[in-house]
């Protein structure tokens, strides 16, 4: 093999290994206790994290499932190390509910913006959702209320 790919590939399982080990840090686990956790012996992590070895597919697999860790981070150094599966989840449950009702992003961003800068608004949204999760007449008057007002601005 050419002495520079060689030098290359080492230098990639370093610095892979170098963000493997920076999860593992971040999330406060020392290198005996992953590998307790993973099913790995100790002398394969430390390879790992010391790019002295491939990391395997399984061991990327844990880090993923186990930590939200965002591969690409892992191999490219891009992006964020660890992925917010919560937010995610919240953006596709948005982009379903903006499709179904047929709300625009400026509709979005309007009630956003509202919500940001409008104490009132702040709790009128959150008694609105405190209503709804608690008190179905509550909530019903409610948005015979806010129906009634769409008359107003139509």
């Amino acid at each position: 093999m050419n002495k520079n790919i060689k030098e290359e590939l080492s230098k990639e399982l370093k610095d892979i290994g170098a963000r493997v080990r920076e999860i593992r840090e971040a999330k406060g686990y020392s290198m005996s206790k992953l590998a307790a956790m993973s099913g790995y012996q100790l002398k394969s992590v430390s390879n790992y994290e010391l790019g002295e070895r491939k990391v395997s597919v399984e061991y990327l697999k844990f880090l993923r499932d186990k930590f939200n860790a965002n591969l690409e981070y892992i191999f490219t150094g891009n992006g964020k190390m660890f992925i917010d599966k919560a937010g995610e989840e919240k953006k596709e449950i948005l982009s379903l509910l903006m499709e179904k009702y047929r709300v625009e992003d400026k509709e979005v961003e309007a009630v956003l913006k509202t919500y940001i800068n409008s104490e009132s608004a702040r709790e009128f949204i959150n008694q609105f959702i405190k209503a709804k999760n608690k008190d179905k007449r509550a909530f019903e008057y409610i948005m015979n209320i806010v129906a009634g007002m769409r008359v107003l601005f139509d």
